[in-house]
């Protein structure tokens, strides 16, 4: 009978199938609830108020395929509506939780989006921090490396002989500077070279630095030589050239 192309194309249109045997839990409490006199029963059930089953008609002992489907048709006539009200029911509860669910992962997929937000704000709140704290530092030893500077230039300052007048002896040299422009000074021919170094440093030259004449070539080092000692009696234009610290 259930094999039947005519009950077969019913049931797959219209109907859940279920079979249980007695034998078990499930079948034998829904038996006792049918509470038909024989088997094989064949129930027609639809869910009523407060989800719960509702009998719309049943089958006992052995039927034909006929009367199967006799029964199949006269129960979608005479009960069309409360059909139609089940379906449209399980329609909007499945609707209902589809949306729910959908609404579900959009609130995760919101969360999830504001959690990412917020470690982002986190990150670059810390990235500022640690550029501003890198600047912070940077500032800090430049302020210390141009105090450092200046108290040199100020001891080299103090420490320079004074300037001597012009006459036998003297030497007057121009120290062309690595930006441009001059300075110029007259030294007594038998102050060691290292006093034009100090003499730049306390003008304002920042070491590390050599004094160079052009011509011929010449690198003029803190050796401890004299100005007469290393040529330049009389006097002379350098050149102050950077040099490797």
């Amino acid at each position: 009978m259930l094999c039947s192309p005519a009950v077969v194309a019913f049931l797959n249109a219209n109907v859940l199938c279920w079979g249980g045997d007695v034998r078990h839990s499930e079948a034998y409490q829904l038996s006792g609830a049918l509470q038909h006199a024989t088997f094989p029963h064949l129930a027609l059930l639809t869910l009523g108020e407060g989800n719960r089953p509702t009998l719309l008609g049943s089958l006992e002992g052995d039927v034909t395929a006929e009367q199967l489907l006799q029964l199949l048709f006269t129960t979608a006539e005479n009960h069309g509506a409360l059909l139609a009200a089940a379906r449209a029911t399980a329609a909007e509860r499945e609707y209902t939780r589809s949306l729910r669910a959908q609404q579900d992962a959009e609130y995760e997929a919101s969360l999830v989006a504001d959690r990412a937000r917020t470690a982002e704000g986190i990150a670059r709140e810390q990235q500022r921090a640690a550029a501003a704290a890198e600047e912070a530092a940077r500032e800090a030893a430049e302020a210390m490396r141009v105090a450092a500077a200046e108290e040199r230039r100020l001891r080299k300052a103090a420490a320079l002989a004074a300037e001597p007048p012009v006459g036998p002896g003297v030497t007057q040299l121009v120290l062309r500077l690595r930006e441009g422009g001059r300075l110029q000074r007259r030294f007594a021919s038998d102050s060691p070279v290292e006093e034009v170094y100090d003499f730049a440093e306390a003008s304002g030259v920042l070491p590390p630095f050599v004094l160079v004449m052009a011509l011929p070539r010449t690198v003029f080092l803190r050796d401890g030589r004299t100005l007469a000692e290393a040529g330049l009696a009389g006097g002379a234009m350098l050149l102050i050239e950077a040099a490797e610290s």
